[in-house]
């Protein structure tokens, strides 16, 4: 398992250094991990303030085929969303995908120490639910989550786990 994450690390890896024309113009784990990180730094220094800069579908928080959202854990709602901009500010507590996964709940119960979670939600664009996992992670001292995600089908969740904890411990991450 080790030598398939490290492997899956390497590829990814390059993957994302590739011209836009030869990489497939999908997002990759190490690109969500990264941006996730880098939202719940700016957020955790900016004491939430900055939450505009999230609803905009031309930052640097969207990107490929996918983005990042914020999750106000307090209210159960979402607090910024590039793409579906109607879920701003709606109580989301019960909300469900397709095969009755209460995922927006699971947000909410992540720590700071970050998590993978997978559910079904449509890609942008479409109305179909497809296969996502998302990288979700609370801002210190703060009722908020940042989440991005992968709109794909073969990765599982524990494969991801080890990625993103080998993306850690190698200091890839701060690169």
């Amino acid at each position: 398992m080790k030598q398939i994450c490290l492997i899956l690390l390497i590829v990814l890896g390059y993957l994302s250094f590739l011209p836009r024309g030869v990489a497939a113009e999908h997002a990759t784990p190490y690109e969500v991990v990264k941006k996730v990180e880098a939202a719940v730094l700016l957020l955790e220094q900016t004491k939430c303030a900055d939450l505009n800069k999230f609803d905009q579908p031309t930052s640097l928080w969207v990107w490929k085929d996918t983005y990042l959202f914020i999750i106000d854990c307090s209210r159960m709602t979402v607090a910024a969303h590039p793409v579906s901009p109607e879920l701003i500010g709606k109580n989301q507590s019960q909300l469900c995908d397709v095969n009755g996964k209460p995922f927006f709940s699971q947000f909410c119960q992540v720590g700071e120490e970050g998590e993978w979670i997978d559910y079904f939600w449509p890609r942008p664009g479409s109305e179909k639910a497809s296969r996502k996992i998302s990288y979700i992670k609370r801002v210190p001292g703060t009722d908020f989550a940042v989440g991005g995600g992968l709109y794909e089908e073969l990765l599982e969740v524990e494969e991801l786990v080890e990625f993103t904890r080998e993306m850690f411990r190698s200091g890839q991450l701060f690169h």
